[in-house]
């Protein structure tokens, strides 16, 4: 890491974003008490690079970084410093070339992390502005199968731990959210324990209000709405 390190002041955009990865994946995987040298030596340079309109993959490394540090990186990520990246991920979405073709992967990177950042540092964040956003990027469409994944973690977590709060005033995003979980549902890359979270979650809706789920499945294609039917059911 040390090497690696000094590629983050690198004038050349790929080291630095290659440097920026790096530290992602140590984040993600050597555990909590040891991201406190890394979390540290590296935050400052993936907040300076998330900028809406940067380099593409500087950008999109940074992101994905935040959203890294925002699961595993607990309070080292402090409250104050939550909500400056609920900002910036939010400026990188919000603006109107995010869905254009050659902004996707940065895009879905940042809706990636925004999910992160909501489920693991909820209170730092405008969950009234966060949720909706986070929401309107699912299903992912241009993502491999970790980021897809992550991005259905994230909803399950959030209706988990608030469905109510997730479907928003009059359940209005519920359509939104069975068209996100029926995409994922026997997808590739959606391992069985999180099959059997999505089903229960449906099967509870189902339980309690049959005749909302059908009405707010109606909107959904026809495949989209068996799956469902067979998320009921299982």
């Amino acid at each position: 890491m040390p090497y690696v390190g000094k590629w983050l002041a690198s004038q050349d955009s790929s080291l630095t974003a290659l440097a920026l990865l790096a530290f992602t994946h140590v984040i993600e995987y050597v555990g909590r008490e040891a991201n406190k040298k890394f979390v540290t030596a590296v935050l400052p340079a993936m907040v300076e690079r998330a900028v809406p309109g940067g380099d593409a993959l500087l950008t999109q490394a940074a992101v994905g970084g935040l959203g890294a540090i925002a699961e595993h990186g607990g309070k080292l990520l402090s409250r104050n410093a939550a909500a400056d990246v609920g900002r910036k991920l939010l400026a990188i979405l919000q603006r109107p070339e995010a869905r254009f073709s050659s902004n996707f992967q940065t895009s879905e990177t940042a809706a990636v992390a925004l999910g992160k950042l909501i489920v693991h540092r909820g209170a730092s964040v405008d969950a009234a502005v966060a949720v909706p956003e986070f929401l309107s990027w699912l299903p992912l469409r241009h993502s491999d199968e970790a980021p897809s994944r992550a991005a259905i973690l994230c909803l399950t977590q959030l209706l988990e731990a608030d469905v109510a709060a997730t479907f928003g005033a009059n359940g209005a995003a519920m359509p939104k959210v069975l068209g996100a979980l029926s995409s994922a549902y026997e997808s590739d890359g959606i391992e069985q324990a999180l099959s059997a979270r999505m089903c229960g979650l449906v099967k509870q809706w189902c339980a309690t209000d049959q005749q909302l789920l059908e009405s707010c499945s109606a909107s959904l294609t026809q495949a989209s709405r068996d799956k469902i039917v067979r998320m009921a059911s299982a």
